[in-house]
């Protein structure tokens, strides 16, 4: 578009709507958004929330195996992504406000072929039901439950051991054992 055809495109719209309306919505597009740039600290402490998520897979308090300050003095003097103090505020702060919801997320996830099946449900449960629940947690939880009882009906109590991938693969097993033919008078095979 030249500049000749876009001055007539802005007189049309200021014609239309007004010039300061017009202005002041051009203003609003084309400038910079106020205040500082979000820094994306969260893929630096991917490490950390996986170690937070295997201690709540354990039953363990993560912030007991290493405070929000110690985690933040060290991101900030390895990632100054500016002055050290005020990246250590700011990863303090996130860590603070999400470090314990973001773990039981990454644990929720890692529960299915890490933990035992109980110790998933109860994390799906606490996730599902908790002040942030979601449809989507919800779900999941729903998903297991229905597993779980498939399994039951099947097998029985599982050994407390076994973890929901494994009563997954042994639900699935038994979904695709099919019997075909007259079983009455013999002539019957398992797919």
């Amino acid at each position: 578009m030249t500049s000749e055809n876009l001055r007539k495109e802005l007189k049309k719209l200021a014609a239309e709507y007004g010039t300061e309306e017009t202005v002041q919505e051009l203003q609003a597009i084309t400038s910079r958004p106020r205040g500082n740039p979000k820094i994306a600290d969260w893929d630096d402490l991917v490490e950390v929330l996986n170690a937070d998520a295997l201690d709540i897979l354990e039953g363990r308090d993560p912030r007991s195996r290493e405070s929000d300050v110690s985690i933040a003095k060290r991101l900030a003097r390895a990632n100054p992504r500016h002055d050290e103090e005020s990246s250590m505020k700011r990863i303090r702060k996130k860590l603070k406000d999400s470090r314990l919801e973001y773990a039981e997320w990454c644990a929720a996830f890692n529960s299915t072929d890490e933990a035992s099946y109980q110790r998933h449900l109860a994390i799906m449960g606490k996730l599902a039901e908790g002040n942030k629940a979601t449809a989507i947690w919800k779900a999941r939880l729903d998903k297991s439950q229905k597993l779980l009882a498939e399994y039951v009906r099947a097998f029985g109590d599982p050994p407390e051991s076994m973890t929901m991938v494994e009563i997954t693969a042994k639900v699935k097993a038994l979904k695709n054992t099919k019997v075909s033919g007259f079983g009455l008078w013999g002539n019957t095979s398992v797919k």
